[in-house]
């Protein structure tokens, strides 16, 4: 029969202990991140479907009447790659990397790194982010740019497919913004 170490007791329960501490709160900070992911998932389809809806009405030829000049851009793009950025904050690293490309084929590149620039500013509601996007964007403004703001949603700048789509008369581009519309409510 072995003898008794106090030594060695006390070191097994030690690590034991060490071990179930450490295992509880990574599990329970993985349960929490995921419940966060899950509720960012949900919360971005929210978003997303009505702007993948009035899509998929222009490409199939019924939404002509959402139509925007050729060579300005509607502010409210920027909110909404604002808001898409702010619901990525809760989801893990790759899928916040996939949407910010996303964001910057869908709303422009220049919205984008407006918007990029303003995710961490606190607002409580999307219009006082329209407002901050656009006090943004008179600081980044050159001379002789024609920007219109919140009130006044023109901006002479947008390179992003949904400017591209609700700008032209033809659909070549529609079916891709679905698609790229489609993949972003998915989270990637």
């Amino acid at each position: 029969m072995t003898s008794f170490e106090p030594l060695t007791f006390v070191a097994s329960i030690s690590g034991s202990l060490i071990v179930a501490y450490v295992g509880v709160r990574y599990f329970t900070g993985a349960k929490i991140r995921a419940e966060r992911a899950d509720v960012a998932r949900r919360e971005l389809r929210k978003a997303v479907a009505p702007w993948l809806r009035a899509a998929r009405e222009r490409a199939a030829g019924r939404g002509r009447n959402l139509q925007r000049e050729v060579r300005t851009s509607d502010a409210e793009d920027g909110v909404r790659a604002l808001a898409v950025l702010r619901i990525a904050e809760d989801l893990p690293a790759w899928r916040r990397r996939l949407i910010h490309r996303r964001c910057r084929v869908v709303f422009g590149a220049e919205w984008y790194e407006l918007a990029q620039e303003q995710v961490d500013v606190e607002t409580d509601a999307l219009s006082d982010a329209g407002h901050i996007l656009t006090r943004a964007l008179f600081q980044h403004a050159e001379p002789g740019v024609r920007v219109l703001g919140v009130g006044q949603p023109k901006v002479t700048f947008s390179t992003g497919l949904m400017q591209r789509v609700y700008s032209s008369n033809v659909n070549a581009d529609a079916s891709v913004l679905v698609d790229q519309l489609r993949k972003l409510s998915k989270g990637y």
